[in-house]
């Protein structure tokens, strides 16, 4: 396993974390039970991983995840969990309902997953789905709650999460990263084949200011699904004369036919590791063999000419998926 440090935390994690959410949410909506979901954990331990990526909209994996991990070395592993910003437009409008409205609303959150991880403190905690309509009020109602938690040693780390589908373009990342750089120690984003903007407007900031990158989905879930990219290729080829790659071009990376897209897939996970500015990339399989591929693809080095010619064709990219 390859390792790399998380910008100004100084933590090495390893290039490929795992993650508890994606379509399979840790196995809860493909049918592994706990005896995989540890199998799970194995896999990923003995292979060097020492990320864990999790939070409390993911259904129960939180508390699924604390009792695959119960018996493990705390101080051999991260992780990393967050507090819900989901419900943007209420907050952004200060006529939030509920917890929502209560500036220690993301302490009970973090005392909620503490419990449930069975943790005694979170290493990263991330204000979840942050966008740019809602940065202002978020920073200004919740913050000072986490940081007062983070000089307790509940937690050691701040980070935050994009709300992707929103802003593909990372606006909201961009306007936190340009009004607190020095607040957020990790940011959660996109960077992979399919949206490669972060290069462009995220990138630079991170380089300067240190900052560790979680890079969440990499793959999923265009490159794995034919359907979907028939139909963002259609989409480009009416809406965007900037980005010059085809599907023929996608093909030619998975040895001209997309009927078996695993060697797609791998150029996936090694493309979005091969930039310096990645810390850890997120995967989510809920299939040991997958998980297994995944990490063999993470650590294995891409050809400089094939990351040219995906940079070449696809630097435009934006996919929300």
């Amino acid at each position: 396993m390859q390792y790399r440090i998380l910008g100004k935390t100084r933590e090495k994690v390893s290039v490929l974390s795992y993650g508890t959410g994606g379509p399979s949410q840790f196995g809860q909506k493909t049918g592994v039970d706990d005896k995989g979901r540890s199998r799970l954990i194995n896999v990923a331990l003995n292979n060097g991983i020492n990320l864990f990526d999790t939070a409390p909209s993911y259904a129960n994996s939180e508390e699924l995840l604390g009792k695959a991990l119960k018996g493990i070395n705390r101080d051999s592993y991260l992780i990393a969990t967050k507090v819900s910003t989901r419900n943007q437009d209420l907050v952004a409008r200060r006529d939030s309902i509920g917890e929502f409205k209560n500036p220690l609303f993301p302490r009970k959150s973090l005392e909620r997953s503490l419990k449930k991880l069975n943790v005694d403190h979170i290493d990263i905690f991330q204000f979840h789905g942050l966008a740019n309509d809602n940065y202002d009020d978020i920073v200004e109602c919740f913050l000072e709650s986490i940081i007062k938690a983070r000089e307790e040693g509940l937690i050691k780390y701040i980070g935050i999460t994009e709300n992707l589908v929103k802003e593909p373009k990372h606006s909201g990342m961009v306007l936190a990263l340009e009004k607190h750089p020095d607040i957020w120690d990790t940011i959660m984003l996109k960077y992979g084949i399919m949206n490669q903007w972060a290069a462009k407007n995220i990138f630079p900031i991170v380089q300067k200011k240190d900052i560790g990158i979680l890079n969440m989905a990499p793959v999923r879930l265009t490159l794995t699904n034919n359907d979907r990219l028939l139909e963002r290729f259609n989409e480009w080829r009416l809406n965007r004369t900037d980005i010059q790659g085809t599907l023929e071009d996608l093909k030619s990376l998975n040895n001209n036919n997309l009927e078996n897209s695993e060697e797609l897939i791998s150029k996936g996970y090694a493309f979005a590791a091969s930039h310096d500015c990645v810390s850890t990339i997120i995967t989510g399989s809920s299939n040991e063999k997958h998980l297994k591929d995944n990490i063999k693809s993470a650590n294995s080095t891409i050809d400089k000419e094939i990351v040219k010619k995906i940079i070449e064709l696809f630097g435009n990219s934006d996919s929300i998926d």
